[in-house]
């Protein structure tokens, strides 16, 4: 009888530290959400600006002088060589680990330089240039991509593509909203806040949207060759 109601206990403890993570687990996930909604207005100067230089980027293709554009694609030419080499022999696990890992760490990088934008000027000027750059770089595969095969074949960008952009609009727009905290009168505490919430979304939104982009992108450069 003994040994039953030890065994009962266990099982209701079990179930009691279960239901315990499930609620933190969903507590972190409302905690997550809120700040990105409270981030909104960060997230969409982001979004305009990625867009902005995405534009950029892709006109710069099509509009650009030739000796100009062939500076452009010397530098991108070396620049996909090096990832080419770091890449070379890998499988599917093995590049979606790598893209997975590059793709995190800007994230974590953006949302870091985030907390210094206001009071430290030069990291604030290298966090827009890395979101600029960023945005330029896409819109420069994407029109290369266009002016040689067609736009059609912007669907193999687009898979992997929505779920990496959201990430990296969602990591700057944080990092920029936790930037400002420097404006609040309760400036630290504030700065705590900002500090959890944005750990929040890195581990509970950021990283699975780079997980699933990273299995994305593996599956078409691995099995399809691009």
């Amino acid at each position: 009888m003994k040994k039953k109601l030890d065994k009962k206990k266990k099982h209701i403890n079990r179930v009691n530290l279960k239901q315990r993570d499930n609620r933190a687990i969903a507590v972190g996930y409302r905690m997550a959400f809120g700040f990105i909604k409270y981030s909104r207005h960060s997230i969409f100067s982001v979004t305009a600006i990625l867009l902005a230089f995405f534009l950029a980027g892709f006109l710069f293709v099509f509009l650009a002088p030739d000796f100009l554009l062939d500076i452009v694609l010397a530098w991108l030419k070396e620049f996909i060589q090096g990832i080419l080499e770091e890449t070379q022999g890998l499988g599917f696990f093995g590049m979606a680990r790598f893209i997975f890992i590059n793709n995190a760490s800007i994230a974590f990088l953006s949302i870091l330089l985030g907390f210094f934008l206001i009071i430290f000027p030069p990291i604030g000027i290298f966090f827009v240039l890395l979101l600029a750059s960023n945005g330029f770089i896409i819109g420069l595969v994407s029109g290369l991509v266009v002016s040689e095969t067609g736009i059609l074949s912007l669907w193999r960008l687009a898979p992997h593509g929505i779920f990496e952009i959201s990430a990296v609009v969602i990591s700057f727009g944080i990092g920029l909203k936790a930037g400002l905290f420097v404006f609040h009168k309760d400036r630290w505490k504030r700065l705590k806040v900002y500090i959890r919430d944005a750990l929040l979304v890195f581990f509970l939104v950021v990283l699975p949207l780079l997980l699933i982009a990273a299995f994305i992108e593996a599956g078409l450069i691995v099995f399809f060759g691009g």
